[in-house]
């Protein structure tokens, strides 16, 4: 996805924060966590799961000290569903960043410096009993320091098998779609946002290598 860097630094005191920010920013998540569960049932319904739900879950924390101190935070969560039909596949991560910024007076604040959500959701018929099957992919991605508001994207396509052996697995998803995203002036510039929409092409390639039961690289 084509993407404009915002140079500007654009922080916000953490003590004055808003609330409703934040949850405007987890809003189009949440939309997208709700349409997956409405989905569900008409994919599960004319089946049963051969397979529990796999998810990885992702938790770092980050904290630097010296002339300026940063504290960075991440988290994540990858849930795998495969049953006798389809494959689930969702993803959920969230990044932020405080950094402490001087002001000046030898005065330092807390201040925002990154801030990232992102969701996507892969559903995947199988056409036969072996690899072959027709995918469906959305995502939305929010980050207040980049040149856009929010980018999302949905596709349609074929996925497939490249090779299979005893411990691991490569596959592929390819077909068309669209982006839809707003760009975000920088600050302090009189430029009005732009809502983009393009077609696109998606390809992927997933890779998986099984080390035990409870241990996988991918």
């Amino acid at each position: 996805i084509d993407s404009t860097p915002d140079w500007s630094l654009n922080t916000t005191t953490y003590s004055n924060y808003p609330y409703q920010h934040i949850m405007n920013q987890l809003k189009p998540l949440l939309i997208s966590g709700v349409a997956s569960f409405m989905f569900s049932p008409f994919v599960f319904s004319a089946e049963k799961s051969e397979r529990p739900f796999k998810a990885d879950v992702e938790v770092g924390w980050v904290s630097t000290s010296g002339n300026t101190k940063t504290t960075s935070t991440k988290v994540g969560i990858n849930v795998k569903h495969p049953s006798k039909n389809w494959d689930h596949n969702y993803i959920l991560e969230g990044y932020g960043t405080q950094s402490e910024i001087n002001t000046g007076d030898d005065d330092a604040v807390d201040a925002t410096t990154a801030e990232k959500y992102f969701a996507s959701i892969r559903n995947v018929f199988k056409l036969d009993d072996k690899h072959a099957g027709l995918f469906l992919y959305s995502s939305h991605q929010t980050d207040r320091f980049s040149g856009y508001h929010y980018q999302s994207s949905i596709a349609i396509g074929y996925s497939d098998l490249l090779f299979e052996s005893e411990n691991s697995k490569f596959t592929y998803h390819i077909g068309p779609g669209f982006s839809l995203s707003k760009t975000r002036p920088a600050k302090g510039s009189t430029a009005t946002p732009v809502n983009k929409e393009l077609f696109i092409v998606r390809f992927d390639l997933n890779y998986e290598f099984l080390f035990g039961e409870n241990a996988s690289f991918s």
